[in-house]
């Protein structure tokens, strides 16, 4: 799963949609299961157990096989490629995972590193030939309905590319992007425009424009790369165009260094080049700019800054003073840089009249209007305020509406253009007074001689046609009456020379005219009839367009219609592209001869020419069908989208939740608090065994340089305060101080009890132990009794001491079987199985790793420095590429031959799609696999970087084995997650289970183990008041001293109990014959010297190292475990839900985009208006 993160990741390029069909049906559905199926997996690792293991691998198996099935039954086959990767990166899933299960069975690490690693470059060959076969077959047996939409996709790029496909498909191809604004502000449809302008329409120009304002910030990273790389190849593509060249004119003038946003400088320079080219165009970065006020602010005042450092910039003026009043409507301040440009251009020569100037090409610059219908005059140059009769003051309270009429279309917020008007007041001629309005935003308008009038939104009004003004009395009203406009048959209608400043209640001499309700036609002076057509309000302003006739009928038809002719403008902004793709249109057009169509026309000739294609009708089945259920379906996927979500969080959130508390506050540290206490304890013991080996039996009193009485009770009395941490203290001592009247010594189940203690714990199995036992049993009884005779003097202080020894014995009763588990277990890892690996695994692993790069370091110098020696490997992958693609496309040639009708194309024959054998697409693909191999390299080091991590602490550990082994054996949980990581057991052995030597609840069982020794000890409790209890005592002693182990030889292997039992019991019996034990006593120092070393050692490693290096291990879990959580969040929230969602929009929008062809339904309806309705919709 990680692999098929990286790969959609890296290796997905955008500019390769529109060859290769990549949005298909069962991506989305098919990614949102193998995401699913991910966080299952995660799932089952932390419900079930590690003694589960081998069921969660086999269950694992059988869902990555399911998957592996999905994948190639679903797989889209016009991708060679993309199978391929999808493919491997399953199959090779579903053997990882057989492997590591197969390791289990086989209990062998070595052949599961191996098989995991040596043979990835075989699984990769299989699923490239499982591609290749499936791709062979299936091509023949595909879904009749999927595969004629599909095939109408691969039609649709195939003609984008070449150019050879009808401009009208362009258009409306183009067209729902271009009007939809959530999906002009998609940084993925950005992109997808910028490539399909540079490689469709072979414009980088237009192409930087789509993605020039797109910035880098955002969550989503991937999406900003792809952006970033958009930006870099069209940059370098702009520079090396002669045209483009004026885009980087600013960039180019000045320092790189200076802080300047080259980026919004940049989309600026292309908003105001592009104005006589793509004028359509210049509404979508004009709201862009203006709706992010940040940056016009920032631009702005880098602006100035630049104007001062560099005040001779004419192009720096020119475009400040275009941003100001264009962006900014500040007319003074742009009037100001504006003078400062021209005066600049006629210091530089630019600007000298010519002689052959006239007074029609003097300029003027307007502003947007506030009172009446047209742009205000701001500025005026000196033969222009001649002309029109005003001074630079008094021109500014002008309107240009004075002087120049300008016909307006209020419903397409534009002039009627090419309309040769005489000024009424001055004379002044206008004959091509070209106006370009894009979505209500004026950008220039010019006379004949090119003269640029900057302005915004002028309010210009219109309510009649230019050609039946001649014919008809119209007039034009404001909302107090005052006449703006007036026709030529309504001026002689009532014998009126000139329409200046006239009401129209003083022509009608009807008072109130305006304020009176009409709804049908009215009689005024002279029998004239007069109808109010049409009511118009914008902003504050009211206009009332009337009209007069002497036909009552006429009137009366006009009032039911409630509307009037006007002629129908050209449409402006049908399209990005309508300046490259319509030039043979013959219509009326721009400065620029830009034509344009009615998208009306152009979907009846679509009707018209798809309907008579009866192939295409029987071909294209129930679309319209489809794309219902779709839209229907895309909410249900909405909603399973937000219900995964959230359970993907909150799985998550468990699982942190649960590991830190586990690794933090759990048992894990639970157990080695402890184990801590039985460090302490052990010392403790220790201390008591000093004191031991300091008693003098043959005496009564304490050696001086050793230790008093004082010590010796303040020692029993720490131990008994440690050994409170195990028991419940309260009952423990309840039932010691009930013992303490009593001579234990002379009881006979006690003398029984010490020569009996194999049969008495007969039960246990393990030999060892059951020594270990019997020998505990004879030491404690045996410090019992030297206790005893040792404080005979002073009754208080012998009680005391008996009912703490009591205590000893139940903590040793305990603490010997924990002690024995250590001691199987250092033997079991004293074997070379024991190893989490072991020295040929280690070889093993590095050489798989080894030869994994060497045959990627091969595979990539032969790629790129001798492409010769891989012939075979080219020809493979140009073999199946040409083969796929060549099926396919001839089988869509053959089946869309009639869709490519007579003006579609200068040849009418179809001819078959062929794929030219270059090493192009072949060196595409072999460089998504070299990077495929590259990031699989990477995968496996990081895999191997942290498993070697663990393998080495756990390897340092295992040097001192008796605390590390001891550490993991009371840390359940901790040892589970390491040899998890590790993918190795510790304990392999079906006879060596690591349950067998150590129970896990042993701390939890503790108390209770301790309270069932009290009540065995209890029943023992009678006193021996025989007067040969000694005798029996010593004759047992005599027997264990000289026949069981005959010349007093002792060695570690019995340990220092039974030296304890026997030498305590020798010396209470010869102690009044003065018997010479000076041997068995130099043994017995010799040995508890050697134990209380050992002892010492242990307990220091036990309280130091071991805990450090656990603890460091169960941090490193810790942040391991919430890293790779923080991971998957990060991975799923910022690429995989944008990325499905974004992808589900393309896959609906191609299917919308294709719902215009004809169904067999349609085919069957002859009603035409039903069609064109059909049609609109």
């Amino acid at each position: 799963m990680m692999l098929m993160i990286v790969f959609e990741t890296c290796a997905y390029d955008m500019r390769y949609s529109l060859k290769n069909n990549f949005h298909t049906r069962v991506h989305p559905g098919l990614g949102i299961f193998l995401k699913l199926f991910y966080f299952v997996q995660c799932v089952l690792f932390t419900t079930l157990q590690i003694s589960h293991y081998e069921t969660y691998l086999s269950i694992s198996c059988l869902l990555y096989a399911l998957v592996t099935i999905i994948t190639i039954y679903q797989m889209p086959f016009h991708s060679f490629f993309s199978n391929s990767i999808l493919i491997f990166i399953h199959l090779d899933a579903l053997y990882l995972n057989f492997i590591f299960l197969l390791q289990i069975w086989i209990d062998s690490a070595t052949a599961g590193i191996v098989l995991s690693f040596i043979m990835q470059p075989f699984i990769l060959l299989l699923s490239m030939e499982m591609n290749k076969f499936l791709l062979n077959r299936k091509c023949n047996k595909r879904s009749a309905k999927y595969a004629k939409v599909i095939e109408f996709e691969h039609y649709l790029r195939e003609g984008l590319l070449k150019h050879s496909t009808d401009p009208k498909i362009l258009q409306l191809f183009n067209k729902n992007v271009q009007y939809n604004m959530r999906f002009n502000n998609d940084k993925l449809i950005r992109v997808l425009q910028a490539y399909y302008c540079l490689e469709a329409l072979g414009d980088p120009e237009l192409a930087y424009i789509k993605i020039g304002t797109c910035e880098f910030s955002g969550f989503n990273f991937l999406i900003n790369y792809q952006v970033f790389k958009c930006k870099e190849i069209l940059g370098f593509l702009n520079r090396e165009l002669s045209e483009g060249l004026k885009l980087f004119l600013f960039h180019n003038n000045f320092d790189v260094t200076k802080k300047i946003d080259f980026e919004i400088c940049l989309s600026l320079l292309s908003l105001f080049s592009k104005i006589l080219n793509y004028p359509q165009d210049i509404h979508i970065i004009k709201s862009q700019l203006i709706n992010n006020y940040q940056m016009i602010k920032t631009t702005k005042r880098k602006y100035k800054k630049l104007i001062k450092e560099v005040p001779d910039s004419i192009v720096l003026l020119d475009i400040y003073s275009s941003f100001l009043f264009n962006i900014l409507h500040d007319e003074d301040e742009g009037i100001e840089f504006l003078q400062r440009r021209n005066r600049l251009l006629t210091e530089l020569g630019g600007s000298k009249p010519k002689e052959s100037m006239t007074k029609k090409d003097y300029p003027v610059l307007i502003t947007s209007g506030s009172k009446g219908i047209s742009g205000k005059i701001v500025y005026a140059n000196d033969k222009m305020l001649e002309i029109l009769g005003h001074n630079s003051e008094s021109i500014k309270e002008c309107y240009l509406s004075h002087f120049i009429p300008m016909p307006f279309d209020y419903q397409h917020a534009n002039l009627l253009y090419n309309f040769p008007h005489q000024c009424i007041s001055r004379k002044i001629i206008c004959n091509t007074f070209n106006f370009i309005s894009v979505n209500e935003f004026l950008i220039e308008c010019e006379f004949e001689t090119e003269c640029i009038i900057y302005g915004e939104k002028p309010y210009f009004l219109s309510t009649f046609e230019m050609n039946n003004i001649k014919t008809r009395s119209v007039v034009l009203l404001d909302s107090t009456g005052f006449i703006m406009s007036a026709s030529e048959n309504f001026l002689s209608m009532f014998s009126i020379v000139s329409y200046k400043e006239k009401n129209i209640e003083d022509i009608l001499h009807e008072p109130h005219f305006l304020k009176k309700p009409i709804q049908t036609p009215i009689k005024v002076k002279n029998n004239t009839l007069i109808g109010i057509i049409n009511l118009i309000k914008l902003k504050n302003n009211t206009f009332f367009v009337v009209y007069f006739s002497s036909n009552n009928q006429e009137l009366k038809n006009m009032m039911y219609k409630k509307s009037y002719t006007i002629r129908e403008p050209p449409m402006h902004m049908l399209s990005n592209q309508q300046a490259l793709l319509t030039k043979k249109t013959t219509t009326v057009g721009f400065r620029s001869k830009t034509t344009y169509f009615e998208e009306s026309k152009i979907e009846d000739k679509f009707k018209v020419s798809f309907t008579q294609s009866n192939s295409i009708v029987s071909n294209y089945v129930n679309i319209h069908k489809e794309i219902l259920a779709l839209n229907k379906s895309t909410k249900s996927f909405k909603v399973m989208l937000y219900i995964l979500c959230i359970t993907i969080l909150v799985v998550i959130t468990v699982t942190s939740i649960e590991t830190y508390i586990m690794y933090s506050e759990g048992e894990s540290l639970a157990s080695l608090n402890h184990l801590k206490r039985f460090g302490e304890l052990n010392y403790q013991l220790t201390k008591l065994a000093v004191i031991v080996r300091s008693l003098d039996l043959s005496s009564k009193n304490l050696i001086d340089n050793w230790y008093t009485s004082a010590d010796l009770i303040a020692t029993v009395n720490d131990t008994t305060t440690i050994y409170k941490y195990f028991i419940d203290d309260q009952k423990s001592l309840k039932v010691c101080n009930s013992l303490k009247s009593e001579s234990f010594i002379k009881s006979k189940d006690f003398t029984y009890f010490i020569t009996n203690g194999d049969i008495y714990y007969s039960k246990i199995t393990n030999k060892t132990l059951i020594i270990q036992l019997s020998n505990l049993n004879n030491l404690i009884g045996t410090l019992l009794q030297t206790a005893s005779l040792f404080a005979s003097d002073s009754s208080g202080q012998s009680l005391r001491l008996e009912s703490s020894f009591l205590l000893i014995y139940n903590i040793m009763g305990s603490i010997n079987k924990s002690l024995n588990s250590v001691i199987e277990l250092l033997n079991l890892c004293s074997k070379e199985r024991g190893f989490a690996l072991t020295f040929i695994e280690d070889y093993a692993l590095i050489g798989g790793i080894g030869i994994l790069g060497g045959l990627f370091v091969v595979l990539a110098v032969f790629v790129v420095y001798s492409e010769k020696h891989v012939r075979f490997l080219w020809d493979y992958l140009q073999d199946s590429v040409d083969r796929s693609y060549s099926e396919i496309r001839n089988n869509v040639s053959e089946r869309l031959s009639t869709v490519h009708l007579k003006d579609f194309s200068e040849e009418n024959e179809s001819k078959p799609v062929r794929i030219s054998k270059n090493n192009k697409k072949v060196t595409h693909s072999l460089r998504h696999l070299i990077r495929f191999f590259l990031l699989f390299a990477l995968c496996i080091g990081i895999m191997v970087v942290q498993s070697k991590y663990f393998i080495e602490e756990i390897r340092v550990g295992l040097e001192y084995r008796p605390y590390l082994i001891a550490s993991f054996a009371a840390m359940k949980t901790s040892i589970s997650r390491i040899i998890f990581w590790t993918n190795e057991y510790a304990i392999r052995d079906s006879e060596y289970r690591l349950e067998n030597y150590y129970d896990f609840m042993l701390f939890d069982q503790l108390g209770k183990n301790i309270d069932s020794e009290i009540e065995k000890l209890k029943s023992i409790r009678s006193i021996l008041r025989e007067s040969n209890a000694k005798a029996l005592i010593t004759k047992a002693a005599e027997d264990i001293l000289y026949n069981k182990y005959p010349g007093s030889t002792f060695s570690l292997h019995y340990g220092l109990h039974s030296a304890t039992n026997l030498i305590s019991s020798e010396s209470s019996l010869l102690r009044s014959t003065n018997f010479n034990l000076s041997s068995e006593f130099s043994a017995f120092n010799d040995f508890t010297n050697e134990l209380i070393n050992a002892t010492q050692i242990f307990t220091e490693m036990l309280d130091k190292t071991s805990y450090d290096i656990i603890i460091s291990l169960l941090q490193n879990l810790i942040y391991f475990t919430i890293s790779s959580n923080f991971f998957l969040i990060l991975i799923f929230f910022g690429y995989y839900l944008p990325y499905l969602k974004r992808e589900t929009k393309i896959l609906i929008f191609l299917r919308k985009f294709s719902s215009f062809l004809p169904s067999e339904n349609r085919k069957k309806m002859h009603d035409q208006e039903q069609i064109k309705k059909n049609y609109t919709k």
